[in-house]
């Protein structure tokens, strides 16, 4: 039916065309396959990235301006920006891929949500391309097995040194046998790495509290990366990848504490002379309990 206000969450639906129908028929699927499930019912999205009205619009009048536009007039809609995604205040238990997987999304915001996946190929948190002042803060993530890592951020750009991408206070425990890591960053630049504890006891040589490959201007200050299970705390695949790195805690209990430059660093001062940095860091066993 039609409405003269906007529709609500508790709305009954009843669609009148069949793309509404079948949008609908999927919504069931989706309840009737599991009870761990969201439905986002989004309409006329436009952003920054991917096609949407107003590119197309905008497409139409360069390719033909002296052309009108013809368009539908009988539609009422409120326009989404895809600015500002955001996911805070949940639980998520056994996700297949990820709790939250955020791709090509400015702005995105994910914060203060709990994460308890015992299966190996999920990510926690991932986001793909997401610039201009994101913040990842105060998750909790638990691990039960290894495999993809706690929290990843692939391609993410910040927008300079005083506007940064935010990844801080968050916790991350990993368990389990196969390669795993907490905290990852791939071709990141302009981020700033605060406050987390990441807590592995995942027994596989490789993985690690850690991990950054490829970026640049990333800070990593105020951090504790323990690994007790046979890996390593802090591993950076090129050292050009943080600029600055300090007042943080590594902890290992085998001869692997951090690579950096190359070369195993099996203690901090290793490290300390090695990257001219983390001059007021640590290497103290947190004691990490369980609850």
């Amino acid at each position: 039916k039609k409405l003269t206000e906007p529709y609500g969450e508790e709305d009954n639906p009843n669609p009148i065309s069949h793309y509404g129908k079948s949008k609908l028929e999927g919504e069931k699927a989706v309840r009737e396959t599991t009870d761990r499930h969201i439905i986002l019912r989004t309409a006329w999205l436009y952003g920054i990235e991917g096609p949407n009205f107003l590119k197309t619009m905008l497409k139409l009048a360069l390719i033909a301006p002296a052309e009108p536009i013809k368009v539908v007039n009988d539609q009422k809609r409120k326009a989404q920006t895809q600015l500002g995604s955001s996911g805070g205040g949940n639980h998520f238990a056994d996700q297949c891929r990820a709790g939250i997987d955020i791709e090509h999304s400015p702005e995105a915001i994910v914060d203060n949500n709990s994460f308890y996946l015992s299966n190996g190929g999920a990510y926690g948190i991932f986001m793909n391309r997401c610039d201009n002042g994101i913040s990842v803060q105060g998750n909790s993530i638990i691990k039960t097995s290894g495999g993809y890592p706690g929290i990843l951020l692939n391609a993410c750009y910040g927008n300079g040194a005083l506007d940064r991408n935010i990844v801080a206070n968050n916790f991350v425990s990993l368990a389990g046998m196969t390669e795993s890591y907490g905290l990852s960053l791939q071709s990141c630049i302009y981020q700033g790495v605060y406050h987390n504890s990441v807590n592995v006891t995942n027994t596989h040589a490789l993985s690690r509290a850690f991990t950054a490959a490829n970026g640049d201007h990333n800070v990593v200050h105020n951090n504790i990366f323990s690994n007790t299970g046979g890996g390593y705390a802090y591993y950076l695949e090129n050292t050009d990848i943080v600029s600055s790195s300090d007042y943080n805690n590594y902890f290992a209990n085998w001869n692997t504490l951090a690579f950096w430059g190359g070369s195993d660093r099996e203690s901090l001062e290793s490290l300390q002379n090695a990257n001219g940095d983390d001059v007021n860091s640590v290497s103290l066993n947190p004691q990490f309990q369980s609850e």
